[in-house]
């Protein structure tokens, strides 16, 4: 019996390790690292990062470890399968790891077809995805510090940076269910000089279309409200102690929504412990219960300023890239069907409540 066991378990793992290989072997693949859209002259320009040929082999190319294709055409689509027809190999798409959009491209409201897009392709249903406020070919071909593979560094990039509160990490699984393309993407751009990528903000869309780029507070005030962001390093002033060192971590955000008045009201309950690094006047290790209190007060409202910032520079532009009515379907549908029918006028009008709580 325990053979048997053991033998159904075998043909288990076989049967799903089958679904992954391939009719083509390696060296007969053309394998893409990195997929940039921008608004082309007949529609639609599509840059593929693709590595070098020479970099499967044991003897590692001294060069840059990859090349760029290039096809335009008035549908995405139509531009790949021309890339298809302009190679003799079998382009392999399942490696991707990164789709950038331009600025332009994103401006026009390519949102709502990102999910298409990643379905159409075969990508990766974890592929990054970002915006350059330029075209995507400068960014695929970036130097990013002598890196052999740009997307590599790039997504790193991303990673990094979401972690320190700069930017958001959006991979395709988590828009493909939102239809009404009001998502989220880091928004790049390029040093010249240092011939590498930095962080410009967090785009925000609103029906597909990207409609502002969020930047420093607002940024980190996007990721606590979306519960993405886990620590956070701030700078508080006191009275008695000057400038405050302080470490935020453990962050947590409960969210909940209703209807007031004929306004959505988000109400985010923000749980997380604190740590005084430094202080300009006195050692955190003096401090003493009405010096944490007045600390304490002033995370308060510096947190509330973060979120507050974020909160309605989304709102006042018709973006739910927060995903508030989905928060709002959660808590009550009754007040969600009342609000999904004139979605922009509620989202405008929208108010923010919040609830600190630093123990």
């Amino acid at each position: 019996m325990k053979s048997f066991k053991i033998t159904v378990v075998i043909l288990a793992v076989l049967s799903l390790l089958a679904g992954h290989f391939s009719p083509y072997h390696l060296k007969d693949l053309m394998i893409i690292e990195g997929i940039g859209i921008d608004s082309g002259s007949d529609g639609y320009a599509v840059n593929a990062q693709l590595l070098n040929s020479n970099f499967l082999t044991d003897e590692l190319p001294k060069e840059n470890s990859t090349f760029t294709l290039y096809e335009n055409a008035e549908s995405v689509s139509l531009a790949i399968s021309n890339m298809q027809k302009s190679v003799s190999k079998k382009i392999y798409f399942g490696q991707s790891k990164l789709l950038v959009l331009s600025e332009e491209c994103a401006e026009k409201g390519f949102g709502n077809k990102i999910p298409f897009t990643v379905q159409s392709l075969n990508l990766r249903s974890d592929i990054a995805l970002c915006i350059f406020d330029g075209k995507s070919k400068k960014l695929l071909e970036s130097g990013e510090n002598g890196a052999r593979v740009p997307c590599e560094s790039l997504l790193t990039l991303l990673l990094n940076g979401e972690k320190a509160g700069q930017c958001v990490y959006t991979r395709a699984y988590e828009i493909t269910e939102n239809s009404t393309g009001d998502i989220a993407l880091t928004v790049l751009e390029y040093n010249d000089s240092a011939d590498i990528a930095s962080i410009k903000g967090i785009g925000v869309f609103s029906d597909g279309k990207l409609v502002k780029t969020l930047s420093g507070e607002s940024t980190q005030g996007f990721l606590i409200l979306s519960g993405k962001l886990n620590e956070l390093e701030i700078e508080l002033y006191d009275k008695k102690l000057g400038k405050v060192n302080v470490s935020v971590q453990d962050i947590k955000t409960k969210r909940s929504a209703k209807t007031q008045d004929g306004r959505i009201k988000l109400h985010c309950d923000i749980f997380c412990d604190l740590t005084v690094k430094s202080a300009e006047r006195k050692p955190p290790s003096a401090l003493d219960k009405s010096d944490n209190e007045r600390i304490k007060s002033a995370l308060d409202r510096k947190l509330s300023h973060l979120c507050e910032s974020a909160f309605y520079n989304c709102t006042r532009v018709g973006s739910d890239s927060l995903r508030i009515l989905d928060t709002l379907c959660l808590s009550s549908k009754s007040d969600y069907e009342k609000c999904r029918s004139d979605r922009q006028k509620y989202l405008k009008t929208s108010l923010l409540s919040l609830n600190i709580i630093i123990p």
